[in-house]
């Protein structure tokens, strides 16, 4: 629920990592580490979803 909420405030609403983790609670060296996981999870996540299809090929 953090990382979703850390990409919320980043990309809906263009907050500072220091608003975030005032939002938080927490230190923003550990809303950086928690959004680069959540970056991490949804390119696995999008890579997944996109086997067996050419969705994501690159245009020749």
């Amino acid at each position: 629920a953090d990382q979703r909420e850390i990409l919320r405030l980043r990309y809906l609403y263009a907050a500072t990592w220091d608003a975030i983790a005032d939002e938080l609670n927490d230190s923003v060296a550990w809303v950086k580490e928690q959004y680069q996981k959540a970056l991490k999870k949804l390119s696995a996540e999008t890579e997944d979803s996109c086997k067996g299809c050419d969705c994501c090929a690159e245009e020749m």
